[in-house]
C-alpha cells in the first residue's frame, strides 16, 4: 500500500513537473517573443519617426489664376484684322459670357498662347488647336449644331464631280433600270467608296425632280426624273448638289419647287437655287475637321437664256453673267465661314479651251474669298491650276449624265487652316463613263 502511494505521489509529481517544464518553455518562448516586441516596436516608431519628417523641398508655386473670359476676350479684341479674317465677323464669338464656358485648363492654354498672336488669325489658329474648333464653327457648335471636332491626322476632304442627270427617259437612267435600278451596278466599287468616305461630297443636279410641270417651251433638251430618284444621291453619299444650272428649271416652277422639296425631305442639301433670291444666294455650310466650310453656286452657262434667275419674291437659280449677286453671296460666305467654295456652271460647251470669261470671273472671285473654284457645263474636261494658291478645276465634264463613252473626272480637295488663312491641295483621279457606268479608270478596265 505504501508502495503505491509512493509510486502514485512519484507518478503525480512526474506529471507536474513535466507540465510545468512544458509551461515553462512556452512561457520562455513567449517571453522571448514579448522581449523582442518592444525593440521592433521601438524600431518602427523611429522610422514612423522619419517618414513624417519630409525632407525640404523648395515650395512648390502656387497654380495660376484661370483667366476670365471677359479678360481673354479683351486681350483677342484688341489683335488687329487680316484679310481672311476680321474681328466684325467673330464679335459674337468673342464675348466674356462666350468664353468663360471653355473649360479651365483650356482658359489657361488660350491665355499662354495668346501671347505669342500677333493677329486675329494666328488667334484663330491657336483657339483651333486648344478647343477643336474655329471662332465659325464654334459658333455653329454653340448654337446647337452637332459637329465633329478637329481630327490632328487628317485634312477635311472635299470631293466634287460633273454633271449628274437623273431623267427618268434619258440614256443613263434608262441603263440604270434595265440593270435592276441599283445605283451600285452603275458606279464601280472604288468610285463610290471614295465618294462615300469624304467629308463633303458634291454633286451637279442637272434635272427637275418631279411628277408635274410641262417641259420648258422651245427647249432642245429637257430633264426630270421622279423625286425618289434622291435615293440614288443617297446611296453614293453625296451631301450637296448644285442647282445652279441650266436644267435645274426645264419642267417649269412647280416641278422646280418639288425639286427642292425631295432633296429636303431625302436630307441632301442643295446650293444655287431657291424659292426666291436670298434662299439662291445663300451659301451651305458643314463642319469637317473643326472648321466651317461653305459652298456657294452659280451659272451663266446660257447663250440664250431660258432658266430663270431667282428674285425677289419669285424662284430660280443664282445667275452670273452680272457678277453683282455672286459677289455678295461669296462676300457673305467669307465672312462666316473658314473655307469658301465656289460651284460654277460656266464655259463653252464641248470645247476642252478655257474662256475669257471663265478666268474673268475666276480672278474676281478669288478676290471675294473663293478658296476652292469647281467648274461644270462643258460636258468634257477642261484644264485645272493653283491659281493665287487656289485651285481651280474649270470643267469636271460629264461624271453619270449618258450612254457615252468619255474620260471624265473627280476632283479631290483636302483643305486645313495655315498662317495665312487656308491651305488646299487638290487632286484630280481619271475616270470613265460608259455605257451608263462611270468609275476611276483603272476600276473600268478590270
Amino acid at each position: 500500500m505504501r508502495y503505491r502511494k509512493l509510486t502514485a505521489a512519484l507518478l503525480f509529481w512526474s506529471l507536474l513537473l513535466t507540465g510545468c517544464g512544458m509551461e515553462q518553455t512556452e512561457t520562455a518562448e513567449h517571453s522571448q517573443q514579448t522581449e523582442t516586441f518592444p525593440a521592433e516596436t521601438e524600431i518602427s516608431k523611429e522610422t514612423e519617426t522619419e517618414t513624417e519628417t519630409p525632407p525640404e523641398t523648395e515650395e512648390i508655386p502656387p497654380s495660376p489664376a484661370v483667366p476670365t473670359g471677359e479678360a481673354l476676350a479683351e486681350v483677342i479684341r484688341a489683335l488687329p484684322d487680316t484679310p481672311n479674317l476680321r474681328q466684325a465677323d467673330v464679335a459674337d464669338v468673342i464675348t466674356g459670357e462666350a468664353l468663360d464656358t471653355l473649360p479651365d485648363a483650356q482658359k489657361l492654354a488660350l491665355a499662354e498662347a495668346l501671347t505669342d498672336c500677333a493677329d486675329l488669325l494666328l488667334c484663330r489658329n491657336a483657339f483651333y488647336e486648344i478647343t477643336g474648333y474655329t471662332f465659325h464653327a464654334w459658333r455653329e457648335v454653340r448654337n446647337g449644331a452637332d459637329a465633329p471636332g478637329a481630327d490632328p491626322a487628317k485634312d477635311a476632304r472635299l470631293v466634287f464631280t460633273g454633271d449628274v442627270c437623273l431623267a427618268d427617259d434619258w440614256y443613263n437612267m434608262q441603263i440604270y433600270h434595265r440593270m435592276g435600278s441599283d445605283i451600285n451596278n452603275n458606279i464601280g466599287k472604288e468610285l463610290r467608296d471614295w465618294l462615300a468616305g469624304a467629308d463633303v461630297t458634291l454633286m451637279n443636279c442637272e434635272c427637275t425632280l418631279s411628277d408635274r410641270g410641262t417641259p420648258t417651251e422651245a427647249k432642245l433638251y429637257t430633264f426630270r426624273g421622279k423625286p425618289e430618284n434622291t435615293k440614288i444621291f443617297t446611296a453614293l453619299g453625296v451631301d450637296i448638289v448644285s442647282l445652279a444650272n441650266n436644267h435645274a428649271h426645264d419642267y417649269g416652277r412647280d416641278a422646280f419647287l418639288d425639286t427642292m422639296d425631295a432633296l429636303e425631305e431625302a436630307g441632301i442639301a442643295y446650293v444655287g437655287g431657291g424659292r426666291d433670291l436670298t434662299e439662291a444666294m445663300q451659301y451651305r455650310s458643314f463642319i469637317a475637321d473643326g472648321m466651317k466650310i461653305a459652298f456657294v453656286a452659280a451659272s451663266n452657262a446660257e447663250k440664250w437664256r431660258m432658266t430663270p434667275g431667282a428674285a425677289e419674291n419669285s424662284p430660280g437659280i443664282l445667275l452670273m453673267y452680272d457678277e453683282t449677286n455672286m459677289l455678295a453671296a461669296l462676300d457673305k460666305a467669307a465672312a462666316e465661314a473658314d473655307v469658301v467654295v465656289a460651284y460654277l456652271h460656266w464655259g463653252t460647251e464641248n470645247s476642252t479651251e478655257v474662256n475669257a470669261d471663265q478666268q474673268a470671273k475666276r480672278d474676281l472671285f478669288i478676290a471675294h474669298g473663293a478658296d476652292v473654284i469647281i467648274g461644270a457645263h462643258p460636258h468634257v474636261l477642261q484644264p485645272w491650276e493653283i491659281y493665287d494658291g487656289v485651285p481651280v478645276v474649270y470643267s469636271l465634264g460629264n461624271f453619270w449624265f449618258n450612254g457615252e463613252t468619255l474620260d471624265t473626272a473627280i476632283a479631290s480637295v483636302d483643305v486645313r487652316l495655315s498662317d495665312t488663312g487656308v491651305a488646299a491641295d487638290c487632286a484630280l483621279y481619271a475616270c470613265v463613263q460608259s455605257g451608263g457606268v462611270t468609275g476611276f479608270r483603272e476600276e473600268m478596265k478590270n
